[in-house]
């Protein structure tokens, strides 16, 4: 006969939260990922392209969907940051570089590569704009997803055979 042994067993309670929870706070992040982008496209990304953005930009417009696809950018982000906010045992601070440098280098390195669509100029400032702001929205993900969140994981003791 196997003798009792006594185990230990942490729950991860990150993400644990009520449908409303998630409802409101994944539109806040939208909403955020939409005024980050506007605010780093004209207070970072347009003084570093400098005359540069004129050349290039001229006659463009900003299309009436652009606004809601960003909206829709920011919760393809969010689902990708879940696994990790998920999956890290340490503290807020290291789940959040996570994810900031997840979203910094995957959202920004395809700019650090030379193309034919756009200028070095435009494609530099591009990836400063991006980079920086991705990697803000990155902190503000899990800052928000663990809003009210229990700081320790539940523990569970039992014995097993």
């Amino acid at each position: 006969m196997k003798q009792k042994e006594l185990y230990l067993m942490e729950i991860n309670t990150r993400l644990n939260m009520p449908v409303v929870q998630w409802v409101w706070k994944l539109a806040l992040l939208a909403v955020i990922y939409i005024l980050i982008y506007i605010g780093f496209g004209y207070f970072v990304f347009v003084p570093l392209a400098g005359d540069a953005f004129q050349q290039f930009y001229t006659g463009l417009e900003m299309p009436p969907w652009i606004l809601p696809f960003q909206g829709l950018r920011a919760l393809i982000w969010v689902c990708l940051a879940l696994p990790v906010i998920r999956m890290m045992k340490g503290s807020l601070w290291e789940t959040g570089l996570a994810v900031s440098l997840l979203y910094a280098i995957l959202m920004g390195g395809l700019l650090l590569l030379p193309n034919p669509y756009m200028p070095e100029v435009i494609s530099r400032a591009h990836f400063v704009e991006v980079a920086l702001s991705n990697f803000l929205y990155g902190w503000i993900v899990v800052w928000v997803m663990n809003l009210g969140r229990r700081p320790e994981p539940m523990r569970i003791t039992g014995y097993r055979y």
